[in-house]
């Protein structure tokens, strides 16, 4: 058993030492993959080499059958967890191997196998042999073990196939390219649908044909308002320069998590749609769970640095990133609607790691991308992240367009980066100006605009022909919401003094801690679920508006419609004041407390006591952003007109 042993350690370390450049030229050597094969190594020296194993079969019934099970499924995963991912390949043998080895990995067979195999060992007259005969019993062990290693492979195989003969040194058989698991999608074809689609010629290849443009964060499936208007303002504007997007990422999209591994056995589970739910589902929760599972291989497909993230996208072979990378370098085109994405956090965000991950393939395949409506800002709290940071600095410069939706986004880029040549273009939900606050009869029958809700009894009695003011939340409230509703509770209570009915505009899904609160003090509440222009038309109607939230803030400057602003998670609820030339500017505290609640009352009061003034600054300003926003489709137009030579 010794002996054996000894082979297996020195047939590894040849295959990972002198014979590494050979199979994987240019592969580091696998320090961690090596620790778990020797682990695995020393396990089953302790089970079946040393005096452990004597112990359990001669003086200890229930040690001997736990000695089995660890032998049967426990040792083989350890080994392959050893293996190096380019060991871990299929490799292509002989011309008469294949056939047999893709035999060996079909489930149906392997399994078939087990059971056959394990039955047979488990008939008496033979263990009665195994048990009367040392070199016997570590056979029928070592039996065990290669029953388990063969099935553990048909599992964990991965799906691309590639050139090597590391997995015939050390497992002794080398299964058949081709013979990889496949989606249900893909059964049937002979490679990935990510790599037919890669390899297929653009159907926009002839002459003449429509130029493709890919729009990535789509965000009208997003339930936040201003996502959803801001998308159909730009794609607008996109129409207005001839660069209407003939594909898109939808935002749903950009916020799939999808989990990868980088431990071959991890890998092959990881194919299994529902344990990669799970996986997924479990870095989202981030924190410990997290941190345990990247120490066991399984990491985020997209990571803070984007070169890292397109190597893990093209290895991956899963939708939808195959999908993604198809769609970027077969593209004329790429418009990344930046949104709130660029903000500088750590962790950092999902989106923010998408982005970038696009900029670089389309920077890697040459195709010319414009970055545009982008908030750019240090997180209001904790560190700056510093990878997404030096990202950003270096593949912004190859943007043939980065816009920034208000001025202080523009010198915290020039600041930051100073390479980039950002240009300052109002948020696209400005050109909404004229359209919005204009149609005051839309509210005329509100029972007409009322959205679904699975508990309508909860919208309370819509009414807007009376003056009112609307409550909304705060992105960065909505961090700690337990917190926000004893805070807005507060807000809510004072905020009936001014004397006007109040309407709960609930924005987002983060701010769905507001519907508890209006429901327990009788207001009407305006849901995430909402039509945006109806949405819009709520707020460039109201008298006042009280929120944390970047968008409300400039819906409501589209009526002329002053706020007043709550802190968020960036610098937007200052910046949109002085975008829309506040007499004043002001933030107060995204959780207020007794004394900040009070401070907001009098600040509403002044505000409202002084509102013809404030309407007409907003208006005004609202007008020139409107302007100055649609020049955006002229900038587009720019790009647009060397693809259509």
């Amino acid at each position: 058993m010794i002996g054996a042993l000894v082979v297996a350690v020195a047939a590894y370390f040849v295959a990972v030492g002198p014979l590494r450049r050979r199979l994987a030229p240019g592969a580091p050597f696998p320090r961690r993959r090596t620790a778990w094969f020797m682990g695995g190594i020393a396990a089953l020296y302790l089970l079946d080499g040393s005096p452990l194993h004597a112990l359990a079969h001669l003086d200890s019934p229930n040690l001997h059958a736990m000695q089995h099970m660890l032998l049967s499924y426990v040792i083989a995963p350890v080994l392959l967890l050893g293996l190096p991912r380019w060991a871990a390949q299929p490799a292509v043998a002989a011309p008469s191997v294949p056939s047999v080895a893709h035999g060996l990995r079909h489930p149906g067979t392997t399994v078939g196998l087990a059971v056959a195999v394990l039955a047979f060992v488990h008939l008496v007259p033979t263990y009665d042999v195994a048990l009367a005969s040392v070199l016997g019993h570590h056979g029928q062990h070592l039996v065990f073990v290669a029953l388990s290693l063969l099935l553990w492979r048909s599992l964990v195989t991965p799906t691309e196939p590639a050139d090597g003969g590391f997995a015939a040194v050390v497992t002794g058989f080398t299964p058949a390219a081709g013979s990889h698991p496949q989606p249900p999608e893909t059964r049937g074809a002979p490679f990935p649908v990510g790599r037919l689609a890669r390899d297929a010629p653009a159907p926009y290849d002839a002459p003449g044909a429509k130029r493709r443009v890919l729009l990535v964060s789509d965000n009208r499936d997003n339930p936040n308002w201003g996502s959803r208007a801001t998308t159909m303002a730009l794609l607008e504007l996109l129409d207005l320069a001839g660069f209407a997007p003939a594909e898109r990422v939808m935002d749903a999209e950009v916020r799939t998590r999808v989990a990868v591994a980088e431990v071959p056995a991890v890998e092959g589970l990881l194919r299994r749609p529902a344990l990669a739910r799970l996986a997924s589902a479990a870095l989202a929760r981030g924190g410990r769970t997290r941190s345990t599972l990247e120490r066991l291989g399984v990491l985020d497909t997209a990571s803070d640095d984007p070169e890292e993230t397109v190597r893990r996208w093209r290895r991956a072979h899963l939708e939808p990133l195959d999908a993604w990378i198809a769609r970027v370098e077969h593209a004329d085109a790429v418009v990344i609607n930046g949104e709130g994405s660029m903000i500088f956090t750590s962790p950092s965000r999902l989106e923010q790691r998408v982005h970038l991950a696009v900029m670089q393939l389309a920077a890697d395949a040459g195709v010319p991308f414009a970055y545009v409506n982008a908030l750019v800002s240090d997180p209001a709290h904790g560190p700056r992240n510093t990878a997404t940071l030096e990202a950003t600095r270096r593949l912004l410069p190859r943007a043939h367009l980065v816009t920034t939706r208000d001025p202080w986004s523009h010198a915290f880029l020039q600041e930051l980066a100073p390479g980039t040549h950002p240009v300052y273009v109002p948020d696209a939900l400005f050109a909404w100006y004229g359209r919005v606050g204009a149609a005051g009869e839309l509210l005329a029958r509100p029972d007409h605009l009322v959205p679904f809700h699975p508990r309508p009894e909860r919208l309370g009695a819509w009414g807007f022909q009376r003056p009112y003011v609307c409550v909304g939340g705060s992105s960065e409230a909505a961090k700690d919401p337990e917190r926000a509703l004893t805070s807005y509770r507060r807000l809510l209570a004072a905020l009936t003094a001014l004397g006007y009915p109040l309407v709960v505009t609930i924005s987002s899904t983060g701010d769905a801690f507001l519907e508890e609160l209006a429901h327990e003090l009788g207001l009407p509440m305006v849901p995430a679920t909402t039509n945006a222009l109806v949405a819009a038309e709520i707020l460039a109607h109201a008298e006042l508006v009280v929120t944390g939230r970047y968008h409300p803030a400039i819906m409501a400057g589209l009526g002329g419609v002053p706020c007043v602003l709550l802190g968020a998670d960036s610098h937007k609820t200052a910046s949109v004041q002085w975008m829309l030339r506040y007499p004043a500017v002001h933030v107060f505290p995204e959780q207020p407390t007794d004394t900040d609640v009070d401070a907001i009352l009098r600040w509403a009061r002044s505000v409202l006591a002084d509102r013809e003034r404030w309407r007409a600054a907003i208006a005004a300003a609202a007008a020139e952003r409107a302007d100055e926003a649609r020049s955006l489709a002229a900038r587009l137009a720019a790009i647009a007109e060397p693809l259509r030579a």
